[in-house]
């Protein structure tokens, strides 16, 4: 039989059971693989029951078209492992697969690789003009098509992997959450060009879950 995820207005109910969250961080990539199960050992010494990870685009996609969530050039991509040991330990996770991730993470998880091939992502300024790559978190343009286009094929390679560990499959993922505050009203260029109709939060909120539930149904 299926399992179930639903809401009241202050907790998860799964399988019928109202489970409160305590979670905590684990940023699998930047930990050594032989010190997961410590480090998910110490977690459930502080009592959490869920933990929170992101999965960065361009750790998992460092040349175009070449994934890997195995391990297999680096033991740290190891997602699907690390989920698998999340399971074991009786985890439940919060999976965060950008594209965006900020972090402090090398371009907020943007591939250079992306941003060097395709300038036209990159957002303007009041007099059309692109803003420069000279930044931490590059001023992407959200809803340009083609950074929607790669955003698909990475969030299609992504959900894969994931898809198999969902709570409703039988496994621990009781939540995904998409890029990291699009809502942000302190990063305006983050979301639409100066050039573009001008678009609600709400609505560039909609269009992204949209993008994504397609993709990873069904949940």
């Amino acid at each position: 039989m299926p399992r179930r995820i639903t809401r009241n207005s202050s907790l998860y109910v799964l399988d019928g059971v109202k489970t409160p969250i305590y979670s905590g961080t684990l940023h699998f990539w930047r930990t050594q693989p032989r010190k997961w199960n410590d480090r998910l050992d110490d977690m459930k010494d502080a009592h959490c029951n869920t933990l929170d990870t992101y999965v960065a685009w361009n750790w998992h996609e460092p040349q175009q078209g070449k994934f890997d969530f195995n391990g297999t050039t680096d033991s740290r991509r190891n997602l699907g492992g690390f989920l698998e040991l999340a399971e074991k330990k009786g985890f439940h996770v919060i999976i965060r697969p950008g594209p965006y991730i900020c972090g402090e993470w090398r371009n907020g998880g943007i591939p250079d690789w992306l941003l060097h091939d395709h300038p036209e992502i990159l957002s303007r300024d009041s007099e059309g003009k692109t803003l420069s790559l000279d930044a931490f978190y590059p001023p992407i343009t959200y809803l340009h098509p083609s950074y929607l286009a790669y955003v698909e094929k990475w969030y299609d390679e992504a959900c894969e992997v994931m898809r198999k560990h969902l709570f409703t499959k039988g496994g621990c993922i009781i939540n995904v959450t998409i890029d990291d505050e699009p809502a942000s009203e302190h990063e305006p260029c983050m979301a639409i060009e100066s050039s573009s109709a001008s678009m609600s939060t709400k609505q560039l909120q909609r269009k992204w879950i949209a993008l994504f539930s397609s993709l990873l149904s069904p949940f």
